[in-house]
C-alpha cells in the first residue's frame, strides 16, 4: 500500500498529518504527487499507476474527464517530452541557468548535446534546471529539472509562437484542483520555505476555521493588513498564508506577504542574526508573549546593534 504522504515535501507537514491519519481521496491523492518538487518523475508515474489500480475514480471538479484518463495522458505526454529531451542529433541545443554574482538567473554557454551540458554543470546544487532550444522560427523548448543522477523532477514543452502548449493546458488542469491540508502551525511561528534563506513570521492562514482562529488569538472579524507583496502564487491561485517577511534588500524593513507555496513551510529553530532578530520580536508579539510597547523596545535595540 502507497504510503501518500511521502510526497508531502514538507517534513513538518508530513508528519502532522502522518500522526492525525489524514485520509486523502483519490484526487487529492493524485494532486499531492503533482505537487511534490523533491519526488522524480519515475516515481510519480509509479504512484499514479497504484491510485489508478487501487482507487476508484472521480470526475475532476469542474472539468468533464475522468481523474483516470486525464492521468494516463498527462504521464504519456511526460514521457513523450523526456524521451524529446534526452534525444540526440536534433537540430537544438542545450543549457542550463545558474546564478551570477549579483545574485540573478542566468543562462550558460550553449551545449551541442545533452552530455555536455550535463558535464558542465558543477554538481553543486541537488537539482539543476536544463533546457533544450531548437533552432527554428517557433522558438520550440523543452524545460527541465534533474538531479546529478539524471532523474528528471519536471519536463514541459513550450514555444514562443503565442499558441497555447499542452503543458499549459495540463497545467491549467492541476491548479484547478484543491487540497484541504491540516497544518502544525500556528501565529508567530518563524517559518523558512525550502531551499531558500529568507524567513518569515506566520500572521494568519486562509483555510484556518473559526476555532483555530480563535486557538491563535484572532478574533472574529479581524480585519489584516493588505499584503504588499505576493510569492509563488499565480493569476488563478490565492495566497494561502500571510505573514511578516524582511526586506530582501535592505534587511532593515519589513513587509506584510502572501504566500501559496505551503508545502514548502518548515518551522525554523535556528539562531537568529543581526536583523532576523526583528523577527523574533514580531513573533512573541503575535504570540501575545510581550506587548506592543515591549516590542517597539527590541526592535529599536536589534537595530542598534545588527
Amino acid at each position: 500500500m502507497m504510503d501518500i504522504y511521502q510526497f508531502i515535501d514538507s517534513k513538518d507537514i508530513r508528519e502532522h498529518c502522518r500522526k492525525l491519519g489524514h485520509p486523502f481521496n483519490t484526487v487529492e491523492s493524485a494532486y499531492l504527487v503533482w505537487l511534490s518538487r523533491n519526488t522524480p518523475l519515475a516515481e510519480k508515474h509509479a504512484a499514479w499507476r497504484e491510485i489508478i489500480d487501487t482507487m476508484p475514480d472521480y470526475r475532476i471538479p469542474g472539468h468533464e474527464t475522468s481523474l483516470y484518463i486525464f492521468l494516463r495522458e498527462y504521464m504519456a505526454y511526460e514521457k513523450a517530452v523526456e524521451e524529446e529531451f534526452f534525444r540526440s542529433n536534433d537540430p537544438a541545443v542545450y543549457h542550463y541557468w545558474q546564478l551570477n554574482e549579483e545574485g540573478c538567473m542566468t543562462a550558460r554557454r550553449c551545449y551541442a548535446n545533452f552530455e555536455d551540458a550535463f558535464e558542465g554543470w558543477d554538481k553543486e546544487t541537488k537539482t539543476q534546471e536544463i533546457q533544450k532550444w531548437w533552432m527554428d522560427s517557433a522558438g520550440s523548448y523543452i524545460n527541465t529539472m534533474l538531479d546529478a543522477r539524471k532523474n528528471l523532477y519536471f519536463a514541459a514543452k513550450g514555444d514562443y509562437t503565442g499558441r497555447i502548449s499542452k503543458a499549459s493546458y495540463y497545467n491549467d488542469i492541476w491548479i484547478s484542483m484543491t487540497l484541504a491540508l491540516p497544518t502544525p502551525f500556528h501565529r508567530g511561528d518563524i517559518i523558512q520555505v525550502m531551499g531558500q534563506h529568507e524567513l518569515f513570521v506566520l500572521d494568519h492562514m486562509a483555510n484556518w476555521t473559526a476555532e483555530e482562529s480563535a486557538a491563535n488569538g484572532i478574533a472574529p472579524g479581524a480585519v489584516f493588513p493588505e499584503p504588499e507583496y505576493y510569492y509563488n502564487v499565480g493569476e488563478e491561485q490565492e495566497p494561502i498564508c500571510y505573514g511578516y517577511s524582511l526586506s530582501g534588500e535592505s534587511n532593515m524593513d519589513f513587509y506584510y506577504i502572501g504566500r501559496s507555496d505551503i508545502l514548502s513551510f518548515e518551522r525554523y529553530t535556528g539562531e537568529l542574526e543581526g536583523y532576523q532578530r526583528i523577527l523574533g520580536a514580531i513573533s512573541a508579539q503575535l504570540k501575545n508573549e510581550i506587548d506592543l510597547g515591549e516590542f517597539l523596545k527590541r526592535g529599536l535595540r536589534f537595530l542598534g546593534q545588527a
